[in-house]
């Protein structure tokens, strides 16, 4: 929360693990959506990454390993809808790609943050269709497969 203009203002930050991490495509056409980096953090689940679409889903898993990410605080109030659009979800829809959740981030070295979190909707697809990323980190995983 910060302080400005005599009011308090929610600062809204969100967790991106994929296209929308620095050096990714999704980076440079939402950078402005995503706003200040905050940081590198981890979320507990199990990474997917989808070869047909070229983008991870993440699975909410208990009790599994840590996915590596970035964290953002977002720029204004529509910040949230354009990246809600970009991962197909929507608050009141029941077909949505991602569902975006609140959950605890580990900052690397400084403590937790709540942040909006995008999990991959379709569990059965993610295992059927989806390659594990057993590292939780997509970045390395599609370096990997680069060289």
């Amino acid at each position: 929360m910060e302080f400005a203009g005599g009011n308090y203002v929610v600062m809204e930050r969100v967790f991106v693990y994929g296209t929308l991490m620095r050096g990714f495509g999704n980076h440079r056409h939402y950078k402005e959506s995503l706003g200040r980096f905050v940081g590198y953090g981890s979320v507990k689940g199990v990474l997917y990454h989808f070869p047909r679409e070229g983008y991870p889903g993440l699975l909410e898993e208990s009790g599994d390993s840590p996915v590596r990410g970035e964290v953002y605080e977002l720029e204004g109030a529509d910040s949230l809808r354009v990246l809600d659009r970009l991962e197909g979800y929507d608050e009141k829809g029941s077909c949505n790609l991602y569902e975006r959740e609140k959950r605890p981030v580990s900052l690397d070295g400084s403590g937790t943050l709540e942040c909006w979190v995008y999990f991959f909707s379709d569990r059965e697809y993610a295992m059927s269709c989806g390659e594990p990323v057993a590292s939780g980190d997509w970045r390395a995983f599609i370096q990997g497969r680069n060289r």
